[in-house]
């Protein structure tokens, strides 16, 4: 796909624009980076959250958890 700065005046022949091209490469680095954002999310949530799976029972027969409100604010 091939995008120009004459294509969008609507200028003819004869025009020097740069052309921006967006071909595999750039698809190819798009998705890589996108992979690593999701790596990276993942990363932090278990480092962050999913360590802590255990639900904490109290005297009156109630549960919370399994997560504090330090974690989900830090978050």
């Amino acid at each position: 796909m091939e995008l120009s700065t004459c294509a969008l005046t609507g200028e003819g022949r004869g025009c020097h624009a740069r052309v921006m091209r967006r071909g595999i490469p750039g698809s190819v680095a798009h998705l890589s980076s996108v992979l690593v954002l999701a790596g990276l999310s993942a990363a932090a949530w278990t480092a962050w959250l999913g360590w802590d799976q255990q639900r904490d029972a109290h005297p009156d027969g109630s549960t919370t958890g399994p997560y504090e409100a330090w974690q989900v604010i830090g978050q």
